[in-house]
């Protein structure tokens, strides 16, 4: 229930854009180590012009995560941090303005300040968003730095297997190219959204 609410909540939120969620997981897998899934919200709209759906932009879990679920519902929430950025201007007097949001061109997550709510209830409900996605966002942030320094260890055993003569152990193939590749770890350069202009 809850995946299917975070599936449909872009849906929910911009009804006037017309746009549909396609998401892109994989799985990575190791003889010797647990999976782990990572995944990719594509965003389409209808292009009149072309008479097809294209993308408009692509939003990427911050960290792996065990389950495909939980990799589905990350990437989704960044979709919606980008698009409360991305129509900031013209929705900020409505009842969404305290909900976090990337402001577009940037990766820092920022808020309306709460403080300047005159209305109690809602103010107190605002810095506890606050405080909530603020712990949200260091927690996924401590998992990618956890992911990039254990890819690092991993490269280094690599370099010494090789050494000796060993096979490597840190490249997995990719069913989906049929190519060996090395995995990606979130922060990289692959890992952010992008807005197709």
């Amino acid at each position: 229930m809850i995946l299917k609410n975070r599936q449909h909540i872009l849906q929910d939120h911009y009804p006037e854009q017309q746009a549909k969620v396609e998401y892109k997981c994989t799985k990575w897998t190791h003889p010797k180590y647990e999976s782990h899934w990572s995944t990719k919200a594509h965003i389409t709209r209808w292009n009149e012009f072309t008479g097809s759906r294209m993308v408009e932009s692509t939003h990427s879990s911050l960290s792996d995560r065990f389950s495909k679920h939980a990799s589905i519902s990350d990437a989704t929430h960044q979709a919606l941090l980008a698009y409360h950025g991305k129509h900031y201007e013209e929705r900020k007097n409505d009842k969404q303005m305290y909900i976090p949001r990337y402001p577009p061109g940037t990766l820092q997550c920022v808020m309306a300040d709460p403080y300047l709510e005159q209305n109690e209830q809602l103010k107190e409900m605002a810095v506890t968003i606050q405080v909530m996605h603020q712990k949200l966002e260091d927690s996924q942030l401590e998992l990618a730095e956890v992911r990039q320094h254990y890819e690092e260890a991993l490269d280094e055993i690599d370099e010494w297997k090789s050494r000796g003569g060993l096979p490597k152990i840190n490249e997995v193939e990719d069913i989906s190219r049929l190519t060996l590749c090395k995995r990606c770890y979130p922060g990289c350069r692959c890992s952010h959204t992008v807005f197709k202009k």
